[in-house]
């Protein structure tokens, strides 16, 4: 674990980079998909790889695999690979990019916070799983749209498993519709010694800051990922049974954004700049990094169980991967 110096370095490293809403940086990422892959059978895995091999990148992707590293396959590389995809794409004029599908935000009155509706129904990070579903099921869609849409489903269900992308404060600081974008307006210090950031960069930076998939990055999530499902049990996860839909899985976000990165309202924050931004409490960052460390397993786990259910249904048709 990286101390609290360390980890601000890292944080102003990747500042100036980083979208605004992206969720995990690419280790959580990678950690998410390690973990699913894992839960997948080999047959399982080898129809994920078939489908991942017809998408536009998987050549490049494959061209940095690192064949050395201890349990790492080449389809688990390729799946690590494109868990960042959609993060990639951000920005660029391309046409596979979707920004809304990236979150939820929910908003978040206080005192109160009564629940409320999703502010965009038709275009969020539900509406983006329940299409990469439709696409990867169906018997007419060609491979490389399959492959596409595995590529958005093993980074959206990591994304909803942020709590920040499931919640956006709004008060008199922050007026709606948009409120502080998922704590993208909200800035803190980590520590006395910090400079700031925004409080979704904190929650984001949890798992680690990479941003590729390579040879360091991989090790690093695979090992992360068999050391979370020790932590973190598959039959000790009582969520699995109580939360079995994506908008259940964003509630659960909303819930944690309410009571631990918003403190139920009496998070201090600076609005909008990073002068005199408050230090964080005590503890806070401590227990940012084990909340997220329990979801990214628990979106490894569901995701599996997704995976599961769709591959199981999908038809893949290789001479179709360039219609």
């Amino acid at each position: 674990m990286k101390p609290i110096a360390t980890l601000i370095c890292t944080l102003s490293l990747f500042a100036a980079s980083i979208t605004p809403a992206s969720a995990w940086w690419g280790t959580g990422h990678m950690v998410v998909t390690s973990v699913a892959w894992r839960q997948l059978s080999q047959q399982e895995q080898e129809q994920a790889h078939a489908l991942l091999k017809a998408h536009p990148k998987y050549n490049d992707w494959m061209s940095s695999y690192p064949a050395d590293v201890p349990g790492l396959s080449k389809g688990l590389y390729a799946a690590m690979a494109a868990s960042l995809w959609a993060d990639d794409i951000r920005d660029k004029n391309n046409p596979a990019t979707h920004p809304e599908w990236h979150y939820v935000d929910y908003p978040l009155v206080p005192p109160h916070f009564p629940k409320e509706p999703a502010p965009n129904p038709t275009n969020d990070v539900l509406v983006g799983i329940k299409e990469c579903e439709r696409v990867i099921a169906s018997p007419t869609t060609s491979t490389q749209e399959k492959g596409e849409m595995v590529s958005w489903l093993i980074h959206l269900v990591g994304d909803v498993h942020q709590p920040l992308h499931c919640a956006s404060l709004t008060n008199d600081d922050f007026p709606a519709p948009e409120g502080d974008r998922g704590g993208n307006s909200a800035f803190v210090r980590p520590d006395k010694q910090s400079k700031a950031i925004n409080l979704h960069m904190v929650w984001d930076s949890q798992l680690g800051g990479a941003r590729v998939a390579d040879a360091g990055s991989s090790r690093e999530a695979l090992n992360k990922a068999i050391l979370l499902e020790t932590e973190h049990p598959r039959v000790a996860a009582a969520e699995l049974q109580k939360s079995p839909s994506p908008e259940s899985w964003s509630l659960e976000g909303r819930e944690l954004a309410i009571q631990e990165a918003y403190l139920h309202g009496n998070l201090r924050y600076a609005v909008g700049k990073q002068l005199n931004a408050p230090v964080l409490p005590e503890g806070y960052t401590k227990k940012a990094r084990a909340i997220s460390e329990r979801r990214v397993t628990l979106a490894g786990y569901r995701l599996a169980d997704m995976l599961k259910r769709l591959l199981a249904v999908s038809t893949a048709e290789p001479e179709r991967a360039s219609n």
